[in-house]
């Protein structure tokens, strides 16, 4: 055989194994993540973006719009995300939807490996202190701004020492935002239009990106470099950025 020729049966090998579907080489994800993922697809009752189209049992789940993988083997990201402009998105919120996700999909808190969680404007309602991840010291990403969930997120926060950003703004959220312990990791905090209450402690100067305004917080700002947007909307919080906090003088 000539070098023309071998070269030539090089080059066709290798274009028709490119161009081989991906499920051609039999690489599936994980049969667990894959039946939990179909799970949550069996409970969805409108789809009218088609977003869970490519959710098909037997192909490899890692391709699925809006799933994330390791290596291409195990399931660490979920993206599900309503369009609150478009009024018949896939799991925009129940008043612009037939759906209605109503709480965090259980297969999501029992995976041992998601490290990153997007479920930005589903229609949950539920309580934050119900939903209990398996591996919650892992998760480094957490979106679930736009829903309806009440309760504290002291215990999630608390306890996600790798988490980098949570977004839960547009919620029910109501606890002592003293009593939360910022991770050293944490740079990107998004707590705004909730019922957040308490003091804005001195540990939030070292976060990037913040956001609490529109809560119910109270008392002296930190000394920071945040603009006046990050805290407006509050019950009485003062002094830089917002108007300096009143003295109180005692008469003689």
């Amino acid at each position: 055989m000539n070098l023309f020729l071998t070269t030539t049966l090089l080059i066709l090998v290798t274009i028709s194994t490119t161009l081989l579907p991906h499920n051609a080489y039999g690489a599936k994800c994980d049969p667990d993540d894959e039946s939990g993922l179909l799970a949550f697809k069996s409970g969805i009752k409108s789809d009218p973006t088609s977003m869970l189209k490519s959710w098909i049992p037997g192909t490899n789940c890692c391709t699925w719009v809006g799933v994330g993988c390791l290596d291409n083997k195990r399931v660490t990201s979920l993206s599900l995300t309503g369009d609150t402009e478009n009024p018949k998105s896939f799991l925009s919120d129940l008043s612009r939807n037939m759906f209605h996700l109503k709480e965090i999909p259980k297969w999501v808190a029992t995976s041992p490996i998601i490290y990153s969680l997007k479920l930005a404007h589903c229609g949950i309602k539920m309580k934050l202190d119900d939903w209990k991840p398996l591996e919650t010291f892992f998760y480094d990403y957490i979106d679930l701004s736009g829903n309806e969930i009440s309760g504290s997120a002291v215990g999630l926060l608390n306890k996600t020492e790798y988490l980098i950003e949570f977004r839960g703004s547009e919620n029910l959220l109501k606890f002592d935002l003293e009593s939360l312990k910022f991770g050293n990791r944490l740079k990107y905090l998004d707590l705004s239009h909730n019922l957040v209450f308490g003091k804005v402690t001195k540990s939030v100067v070292g976060i990037q990106k913040l956001n609490v305004s529109y809560n119910r917080l109270c008392g002296e700002i930190p000394k920071n470099n945040f603009p006046a947007s990050v805290f407006v909307g509050n019950d009485c919080l003062c002094g830089p950025p917002l108007m300096p906090c009143k003295v109180c003088t005692t008469m003689r």
